[in-house]
């Protein structure tokens, strides 16, 4: 789709989202966006943040 819509307006500028936070579920979306919105890192530090208030 990216590329179909690119040869009409070649300006046009693909910014996804993705909120799986996993770099192996998120990869094929980084062929067809320009860019991305890296959330693994969120997952991360809530997950460090809720082991270290005693959330598990």
């Amino acid at each position: 789709m990216a590329y179909d819509v690119k040869s009409v307006y070649p300006n046009v500028f693909f910014l996804g989202e993705n909120l799986d936070g996993h770099a192996f579920h998120v990869a094929p979306y980084y062929e067809a966006f320009d860019s991305m919105f890296d959330f693994y890192g969120y997952f991360s530090l809530t997950s460090a943040a809720n082991t270290a208030m005693g959330g598990g």
